[in-house]
């Protein structure tokens, strides 16, 4: 029965792979098609029997005009910018928060942290035109950081994080403590390996 049993579980981790191999092959194919389009002539991309290989060798006609016809290079290095600085800042300032309101008693915390949450009522629409104002009346218009900060941190990620900080035993805080750990140190030493998960999921979601 137990070598049935193992059998029917190696049989059913494998069709799983497979399953989630067919997904992703599925969900690459179409960045798979447009990268080799990139160095394709026109009518080899709109032609009605496409091919996946240039049939005329590789072109990098496309790329020249890019760079030639727009600032890309540094649009792109603006993304990398905005897209590094806001996920290591949120990782932070959210963990940091979570932290706060999961493990340290002051007096309005509940209050504070419904007003955070009540933050996610208000649509995205109904927060530009201030945001805008506000970054434009402090010399924040045209600069990154004005699309840095705004997202440093976000109810959303402050939620997330404090749930998992919350499972973190109050124990291993205590004996940090009596060890002669301060707050910080109990903050980045602590509680940061803990929740390696939680902050890689967090991660790939603000980085996306």
């Amino acid at each position: 029965m137990r070598k049935n049993y193992k059998v029917r579980a190696g049989l059913l981790q494998l069709l799983s792979l497979l399953l989630l191999a067919l997904i992703i092959a599925v969900s690459c194919f179409p960045f798979v098609l447009m990268f080799f389009g990139s160095f394709k002539e026109d009518y080899e991309i709109f032609t009605l029997s496409p091919k996946l290989l240039p049939q005329n060798g590789f072109s990098l006609a496309k790329y020249y005009q890019l760079f030639a016809s727009w600032p890309f290079g540094r649009a792109m290095m603006n993304s990398i910018v905005v897209a590094v600085a806001t996920t290591v800042g949120a990782c932070f300032f959210c963990t940091l928060s979570g932290f706060t309101f999961a493990k340290y008693r002051f007096p309005g915390k509940n209050l504070l942290f419904v007003l955070v949450l009540a933050t996610l009522m208000l649509p995205l629409e109904t927060r530009l035109v201030p945001t805008y104002m506000l970054f434009r009346g402090i010399g924040g218009a045209d600069k990154l950081w004005s699309l840095i900060l705004p997202r440093l941190a976000t109810a959303v990620g402050v939620f997330y994080l404090r749930q998992y900080i919350l499972e973190v035993p109050d124990d291993i805080l205590d004996a940090a403590r009596i060890d002669g750990c301060r707050d910080f140190g109990l903050f980045w030493k602590i509680v940061c390996p803990v929740i390696k998960p939680a902050l890689a999921s967090w991660a790939s979601l603000t980085l996306i």
